[in-house]
């Protein structure tokens, strides 16, 4: 896929056009370029189709079993999943930027949970007030992507490896945070 769209960027910066074709749609596969008895396709129409098909499938599942179950399509529902999008939304939009600038970010997972982790073992083993465990877990995300960062940038070590690392060690503090067990609330401080 990778090569087809670096062929189609070489075609349309002014490759050798000398005996060259450029299509849209032909019988067997869609946008494609063609250049000296060479070819180089995006995609056949049979891998087009069997996409379709699969999507189709889904689909026909997704809305089967919606009705086979009626409380799915309900309001209640809907609300419960809009809010539970927007917490991955808001971690997919830090992501987005990473990628748009050609960096990758492998530890968003582990601070993920760790950070909930951190602000829930703060207020109820520690007695902190909710909202002072809130600013420090939210100061504590920071401050793992500020490292995380600064060490791609000063070492030079690329992203990929370093929050691959950092991943690994934030997911083994949440581990010996918590034990293994989920950190319970149930009205009373210990």
């Amino acid at each position: 896929m990778s090569l087809a769209l670096n062929g189609l960027l070489l075609a349309s910066l002014g490759a050798p056009s000398h005996n060259s074709a450029f299509s849209l749609w032909s019988e067997d596969s869609f946008l494609s370029i063609a250049s000296k008895g060479s070819a180089l396709s995006i995609g056949s129409v049979g891998s087009f189709a069997s996409i379709g098909s699969i999507g189709s499938a889904g689909s026909a599942f997704s809305v089967g079993s919606a009705a086979s179950v009626g409380s799915v399509l309900s309001a209640a529902s809907a609300g419960s999943i809009l809010a539970s999008a927007v917490q991955f939304g808001m971690v997919g939009l830090g992501i987005t930027i990473l990628m748009i600038s050609g960096e990758f970010d492998l530890s968003v997972a582990s601070v993920y949970s760790l950070c909930p982790l951190v602000m829930a073992s703060l207020w109820i083993d520690h007695g902190f007030n909710v909202f002072m465990a809130l600013g420090f877990a939210l100061t504590f995300a920071l401050g793992i992507g500020l490292l995380n960062g600064l060490a791609t940038l000063l070492l030079g070590i690329p992203s990929f490896i370093i929050t691959l690392a950092t991943a690994l060690f934030w997911a083994g503090v949440s581990l010996n945070l918590t034990g293994g067990y989920p950190i319970s609330f149930f009205g009373h401080r210990r």
